[in-house]
C-alpha cells in the first residue's frame, strides 16, 4: 500500500509540491491568526490593568441599545457627588470622553488635521489633577493643562504635526 503511494507521488512531482505547499500555508496563516490575536489580547488586557492599576471599583452606564453609536452608556455627574460622600471611598473621580459623535481632532498650525483620516481613532481625554493614582498617563515634557485654553498631546501627534510645548493648535 505505502508502494503505490509513494509511486502516485513520484508520478505526479509537481501535484505532491503544490499540495505540500498548499499544508505548509495554510498551517502558517492559521498560526500567525493565532498568534495576532492573542499579542491582541494580551496588549489590552495590560492596557487595562494598567489603566485601572489603583481602583478598586469602577461605576459605569448601562448601554440601553447593544451597537448603538448614537449614544453612550453615561451616568449623571450628581453620582460622583453620591460615590465622594460614601464613608468607604478614599478617592472617587469621573471621566469625560469623546463619543463617535463628539470625536477629537487636533489641527495643527497650517489648519490640517493632524494625523488625517484613515488613521487610528482619535480621542480626548480628562485630566483630574485632584485625583492623579486613576491617571494612566505619563507625561514626557512640559506639564498637565491648567486650564480651558490648554491641552496634552501625545508624541506621536506632536511629531507628525511638528508640535512644541508652549505651541497654539
Amino acid at each position: 500500500m505505502i508502494g503505490v503511494a509513494l509511486k502516485g507521488l513520484a508520478s505526479r512531482k509537481l501535484r505532491a509540491l503544490l499540495t505540500a505547499f498548499a499544508v505548509v500555508i495554510g498551517v502558517s496563516m492559521i498560526s500567525g491568526t493565532y498568534i495576532l490575536t492573542d499579542t491582541m489580547q494580551k496588549a489590552f488586557d495590560g492596557i487595562f490593568e494598567s489603566s485601572y492599576a489603583e481602583t478598586d471599583a469602577v461605576i459605569s452606564g448601562k448601554q440601553i441599545v447593544e451597537g448603538s453609536t448614537s449614544g453612550s452608556a453615561t451616568v449623571p455627574a450628581s453620582l460622583l457627588a453620591k460615590v465622594k460622600s460614601l464613608p468607604e471611598v478614599g478617592a472617587a473621580g469621573g471621566t469625560l470622553a469623546a463619543d463617535e459623535a463628539n470625536k477629537s481632532e487636533i489641527i495643527g498650525h497650517d489648519g490640517k488635521v493632524i494625523g488625517g483620516a484613515g488613521g487610528a481613532p482619535t480621542f480626548g481625554l480628562g485630566h483630574d489633577a485632584q485625583n492623579e493614582q486613576f491617571n494612566p498617563l505619563e507625561l514626557k515634557s512640559g506639564d498637565w493643562p491648567q486650564g480651558d485654553k490648554q491641552v496634552v498631546v501625545d508624541a506621536g501627534s506632536a511629531e507628525k504635526g511638528d508640535l512644541a510645548v508652549g505651541q497654539t493648535i
